[in-house]
């Protein structure tokens, strides 16, 4: 046999070999498991980078939906709104400086196409319907962009406060137009306004409740403010109200008194999303969105996330 041909010291090193060979062999799996867990970790916190910058750019966007309405109401002066939409600009200019996916690149120039718009809102010619379908579909091709449900591990606590960005995202979307369209029932008492407002709501209830089922307990008693600051601005009963008679929920309301509050309720989101935590997720940690979360429609706490 091969074995007994070898000397003492050969046989010594063929033994510790062999089991060292197979001591290795059973930990480049491991190894290479955790340089890909590692990888994900990476490429997470490249897409939540990502997301944030975009988030930010889509929260200017809905404040700049917001005004465009309340200029056609009277309620907000050009230089106001020419300033929003620079700043928006600017920060598409920003964004584009920066490594994006391709996807979100793509997405960008739809900023550009609201040009046209722009300009019939300064000559008092845009209508409501059109800056809300504008808007609208310029937002949610941007969310779309990121992908985010499909660039996560979602079996890991950090997948799933991406996923819980993406319904953050989305919710925050659904608030603002919700917050924009009541806006419009007070000013003009349009049925058709009223039944978008309805439909904008209901919609936000599935982006809502899926986002809270997937956040931490501690961001669901943040995500109960924006319920209470709803409340503050409009009445207890307003979020039950507004879903059956949204014209008689806010009649009470003058439009003088409303339109500041929802421009604010919207500030004081944007505030407490940079007051909340940014960092991206790290492997074996739950937290790491920039994860305030959107109100508008009151749901039960999860047990556990």
């Amino acid at each position: 046999m091969l074995l007994g041909r070898l000397r003492i010291r050969g046989r010594l090193a063929l033994l510790v070999i062999i089991p060292l060979l197979s001591m290795v062999g059973l930990a480049v799996p491991v190894v290479l498991d955790r340089v890909a867990a590692a990888q994900r970790a990476a490429d997470t916190a490249d897409t939540v980078r990502v997301a944030s910058r975009i988030g930010s750019l889509v929260q200017d966007l809905q404040q700049e939906r917001l005004l465009s309405v309340g200029s056609r109401l009277g309620r907000v002066t050009r230089t106001e709104l020419i300033q929003k939409s620079a700043t928006v600009d600017d920060r598409v200019a920003d964004l584009r400086a920066e490594s994006l996916p391709a996807p979100v690149r793509a997405a960008l120039d739809g900023v550009h196409t609201l040009a046209d718009l722009r300009t019939a809102v300064l000559a008092g010619k845009a209508t409501p319907d059109e800056i809300m379908t504008a808007f609208r579909a310029v937002d949610m091709a941007l969310i779309e962009a990121l992908r985010l449900p499909f660039q996560v591990d979602t079996g890991t606590s950090a997948g799933r406060q991406v996923l819980a960005l993406d319904a953050l995202l989305r919710a925050d979307e659904g608030l603002s137009a919700c917050a924009t369209l009541i806006v419009l029932v007070k000013a003009t008492g349009d049925p058709k306004v009223a039944g978008s407002y309805i439909a904008c709501m209901a919609a936000l209830q599935v982006d809502n409740q899926r986002f809270r089922q997937l956040i931490t307990p501690e961001q669901y008693r943040l995500a109960m403010l924006d319920d209470a600051a709803v409340a503050a601005r409009t009445s207890p009963t307003f979020l039950v109200d507004s879903v059956k008679d949204p014209v008689a929920a806010i009649a009470a309301v003058p439009l003088d008194a409303l339109f500041p509050s929802v421009r604010s309720m919207i500030t004081l989101g944007q505030w407490r999303r940079r007051s909340s935590p940014t960092s991206s997720p790290r492997p074996g940690t739950s937290s790491g969105t920039r994860s305030p979360p959107p109100g508008w429609s009151a749901g039960r706490p999860p047990s556990s996330c």
